[in-house]
Formats: C-alpha cells, structure tokens, sequence
C-alpha cells in the first residue's frame, strides 16, 4: 500500500479482519472508542464460542448416555423374550404331560 489505501485496499483488509481503519490525523477518542467496541465483540464472540464448547460437550454426553440405554433397554427385551420363550416351553410341557424341573 502506498501513503493512501485505495478502496481495494481498504476491503481486502476487511477481508483480512480489520474492524475500522483511521485516516490520520486521527483522535484518540475516536481510537479509544474503536478499542472499546473491538474489545466488546471479542468479549461477546469469546462467550459464544465457550457457550457452544459447552454445549457440544453436552450434546456428546446426552448422546453417549442414550447410547448405553439403548443397550440396557436391548439386553432387558432379550432377558424377557428369553423368560417368556423359558414359560413358553414349561407350558407346552405341562400340556404335553412332561413335567420339568429347572431348579426355580
């Protein structure tokens, strides 16, 4: 860039993450205000980010523990189809006249 950014210049440091550009002379004021504004956004884009960390976090959690209850939901069907297929048979048994000790 020369002494004076052109208009191209300008937008490709916006671009770049420039937030204000000053023509000098500038006020300190004004630069002050800039800073503020500046710190306030990243203040503000900082407690986002850590928001949506957390709520990644939780959201891999949530979905881990829902995992595991589907698997424990799955073993307590097979236990009880298992029951029921075990009374099942002990009936058909009875009925055929076969009696069936199994130890309960």
């Amino acid at each position: 860039m020369g002494s004076d950014p052109s208009q191209y210049d300008l937008i490709e440091a916006m671009r770049c993450g420039v937030v204000d550009f000053f023509a000098k002379p500038f006020e300190i004021e004004q630069l002050l205000a800039t800073m503020e504004r500046t710190m306030g956004a990243y203040r503000a884009s900082l407690t986002y980010r850590q928001r949506y960390e957390r709520t990644r976090m939780l959201l891999r959690k949530v979905i881990r523990e829902r995992r595991e209850l589907n698997e424990r939901i799955d073993l307590i069907c097979k236990d009880l189809v298992g029951a029921h297929k075990r009374l099942a048979m002990r009936v058909l048994d009875r009925k055929n006249g076969i009696e069936v000790y199994d130890g309960s």
